[in-house]
């Protein structure tokens, strides 16, 4: 695939995912605005989620330099690094789907530090800055779901840019569900409960995972 379509499969990923955003994040939403003046809400909505999109893109340039770095090392490890990506992505297919709860010990590292860091920011929600501010904290809160994604785009991207655009995609995916309100929300938390939903998407991100995996040895075997 070219460069075009790792965006568009990086949209679905947080598209597909965005219903776990939803029951950990969109708390988190309710709370921002809750007892602020409901013109407000576009508001907060806005400068918190350009700071948490701001904050994913930094992370993949960060971590698109390593990414790129270690596969320059030696052709093999870039297949290595591209086979741990793909695997992170099964594993979030199989949280999704409900089969495995394994990245849920990725989110309970730092939890405590995430809420000191909450209650410290939420007194100055009433400004743009301190939206913004808490928006760039919300970015590094520990999840499963962005740290597998993080590893898959550091490892598809050419370069630590490319990395910071595809985080930024994934993140464009999340936006419908964790910025919506009220009754379209509501529609959609009740369609992500159904099971059927979280299998189908499970089954797709495993997809994904497993022709991440196989795709450079397949090309290798073709190339010889």
């Amino acid at each position: 695939m070219d460069i075009f379509s790792y965006y568009l499969v990086a949209f679905i990923l947080g598209l597909m995912g965005s219903g776990h955003c939803l029951f950990m994040c969109g708390g988190l939403m309710s709370a921002l605005t809750l007892g602020q003046p409901s013109e407000s809400t576009p508001k907060i909505l806005f400068f918190s989620n350009l700071g948490r999109l701001t904050s994913y893109c930094f992370i993949g340039i960060l971590i698109g330099f390593l990414g790129v770095w270690l596969a320059d090392q030696h052709q093999l490890m870039g297949k290595v690094l591209r086979s741990m990506g793909g695997c992170l992505l099964i594993l979030m297919g199989l949280y999704i789907a409900q089969w495995y709860p394994g990245l849920k010990a990725i989110e309970r590292i730092g939890a405590g530090l995430w809420r000191k860091s909450r209650a410290r920011l939420s007194p100055n929600l009433s400004k743009p800055s301190g939206m913004f501010l808490f928006g760039i904290l919300w970015g590094w809160l520990p999840c499963g779901l962005i740290y597998s994604t993080l590893v898959w785009a550091s490892t598809q991207a050419s370069s630590p840019i490319q990395a910071g655009l595809l985080m930024l995609f994934f993140g464009f995916g999340t936006l419908p569900m964790v910025a919506t309100t009220g009754l379209f929300s509501q529609t959609l938390s009740g369609l992500i409960k159904r099971k059927y939903v979280n299998v189908v998407m499970g089954i797709t991100i495993m997809a994904f995972g497993l022709w991440t995996i196989a795709a450079p040895w397949l090309m290798s075997v073709h190339q010889h």
